[in-house]
């Protein structure tokens, strides 16, 4: 929705529910709903909307542990984005873009089983590399989650990562 000046105000819902509706238990891993990375909800790493830790010996005699996060995925999957658009200038003869944007995300596997306070994953960016071509914008973006599971909470305590709490995501896509 254009709000002036070449500003845009876009939004997106998409809501995904695997067959059978209600079922209680978990689709096979190959039909089940996941998010994160590029294109749904940035600022989490690729599939990693939703994750299980795995905990295993690393020696022989059982002297050490690992943790291992692996996305779990789900039945159920809801995303929204909000995005401010600005025009900053011409490039080329395409108009360069920015944007603020906020996301949100859940993937569950049934009603009965979310929690608002706990499976709702947001994040917040910017995106000052737009480029907006014919087919679809092309985009540099950065993103820093503000909701985080137990895993990455954990590893995302290193010093590297307090300077860079985010992560940059490419994008081009052709709008539908």
């Amino acid at each position: 929705q254009p709000i002036g000046a070449g500003v845009s105000l876009i939004g997106n819902l998409r809501g995904d529910w695997g067959i059978p509706l209600f079922s209680a238990s978990a689709l096979p891993a190959v039909d089940r709903f996941f998010a994160g990375g590029d294109v749904a909800t940035r600022g989490f790493e690729t599939d990693k909307l939703r994750t299980e830790i795995v905990r295993y010996d690393v020696s022989p005699a059982g002297g050490g542990a690992a943790f291992r996060v692996i996305p779990q995925g789900g039945n159920i999957r809801f995303l929204g984005t909000l995005e401010l658009q600005f025009p900053i200038t011409t490039l080329g003869g395409f108009q360069w873009a920015g944007a603020l944007f906020f996301d949100a995300g859940t993937i569950f596997d049934r009603p009965l089983l979310f929690d608002l306070g706990h499976d709702v994953k947001c994040s917040v960016g910017l995106s000052l590399l737009r480029l907006l071509t014919p087919v679809g914008p092309i985009s540099l973006e950065y993103a820093v989650p503000l909701t985080q599971s137990l895993a990455e909470q954990t590893w995302k305590q290193e010093p590297w990562y307090r300077h860079w709490p985010g992560l940059i995501h490419f994008n081009w896509g052709i709008p539908i």
